[in-house]
């Protein structure tokens, strides 16, 4: 809502400079909301700490140190995992072929001891959804055997 256009190349597929959507409108203020979520969450485990403490029966001395240490890490780790992720995302392999997309069945048909069996397998390629990752994704969609016996 806030960066129409950003938010149109996005969901095409089309958003090749990341350093101009990061300009945008709309990236400060998700970055001003993921802020005001992280003091929110801190304040509130400030908060409770206090009662942990006293439930755990840990002393002051103990639970502050305990408290910095996760003051410390905690962002660390945070940024660890959005490098994680960033990975897998730019990693999303192979672009999907655009003459495999659709439906393919594959049929199988055997002869043996008087009875004739079909097997028909359904496959579905599909392209990836809101174009945000190149490769696609495929689907089996249905799968049935046929016996018949000959006479």
């Amino acid at each position: 809502m806030l960066d129409g256009v950003g938010y149109q190349q996005v969901m095409s597929g089309n958003a090749a400079d990341a350093a101009g959507l990061m300009a945008s409108g709309g990236f400060k203020i998700f970055i001003i909301f993921l802020g005001l979520g992280f003091v929110a969450t801190y304040v509130w485990i400030f908060c409770v700490w206090g009662a942990y403490r006293e439930l755990m029966q840990v002393s002051k001395g103990r639970s502050t140190v305990a408290l910095i240490l996760f003051v410390l890490f905690s962002p660390v780790l945070f940024l660890v995992q959005m490098a994680m992720s960033a990975l897998v995302a730019q990693s999303g392999g192979p672009a999907m072929p655009d003459d495999l997309l659709g439906e393919w069945q594959l049929v199988q048909q055997s002869d043996s001891g008087g009875v004739h069996s079909v097997r028909s397998v359904l496959y579905t390629f599909a392209p990836p959804r809101w174009k945000m990752m190149r490769a696609g994704e495929y689907f089996l969609r249905t799968s049935m055997v046929r016996l018949t016996a000959s006479v």
